[in-house]
């Protein structure tokens, strides 16, 4: 019995390794042949086992350069590939585990980076203002569908400002993503210190429709430019606060 199980061990060692061993760029030729990528790479080097690409390309998504991997050999005996990765953007680390299945889904897990202000900016477009502080990314899973990531994780705007006539300091803020069972990605948004006190939360659904649901605060350190900003924007209440409820759809905003 020691024997037949010492040699079925060797057999599947070999047969890992060797699959392990195929050429990066041939492998993922392989599969964008068999499956729906919503992804290409370029400068393909290395092995499916460790493996890098130059860039990655995908619709609408922002310049991802200097991709290198390190497979999970196991992954392969179901059918799907999963990795640690580590990759640039706009020259910002990002780190995490993504997993390819047959069927093209990608799923990714313990994904980290810390961005500036002035570069979530640039991502997002921006075109008004100026963001200030770091924003750190903090995300526990993620499945990205054609119609709306679902994502579990927090994002963290610490020193957070924002340049517009004035500069205003808004503290710490947090912000939890969590999808619901509708297909919903909901932002649960909260702060710590800073000229106004904010909390609320938003929702995007799968049609990328969008509500906001936002109350704001002005504290003793806001001054009258401030509380003359949130007025253009929000609904001032009898209790000093200003109420931002609005929905629509990003489509209408070009996304």
């Amino acid at each position: 019995m020691k024997i037949k199980y010492y040699v079925l061990i060797a057999i599947f060692s070999y047969l890992l390794f060797t699959i392990a061993s195929i050429p990066a760029a041939t492998a993922f030729s392989l599969l964008k042949d068999n499956s729906k990528l919503p992804f290409s790479l370029q400068g393909i080097g290395g092995s499916i086992w460790n493996g890098h690409a130059t860039r990655v390309i995908a619709p609408s998504a922002p310049p991802i350069e200097n991709l290198s991997w390190s497979l999970n050999p196991f992954s392969l005996l179901l059918a799907q590939i999963s990795a640690n990765i580590e990759t640039d953007i706009l020259k910002n680390k990002i780190t995490g585990n993504i997993t390819i299945k047959s069927s093209g889904n990608i799923y990714a897990s313990d994904i980290k980076t810390t961005l500036k202000g002035s570069t979530v900016q640039q991502l997002i477009k921006l075109p008004l203002g100026e963001m200030g502080g770091d924003i750190t990314l903090d995300i526990d899973s993620a499945e990205f569908n054609p119609s709306l990531p679902l994502i579990t994780g927090m994002i963290l705007w610490n020193k957070a400002t924002f340049t517009l006539a004035d500069t205003v300091n808004l503290g710490n803020i947090e912000i939890t993503l969590k999808p619901s069972d509708t297909k919903t990605l909901t932002a649960s948004i909260k702060n710590k210190g800073g000229d106004i006190s904010i909390e609320g939360k938003a929702t995007l659904a799968d049609n990328k429709a969008y509500t906001l649901d936002l109350t704001f605060k002005p504290q003793e350190s806001a001054n009258n430019n401030i509380k003359q900003s949130l007025a253009m924007f929000a609904r001032r209440q009898t209790n000093g606060t200003y109420l931002l409820k609005q929905n629509g759809n990003l489509r209408s905003l070009g996304f």
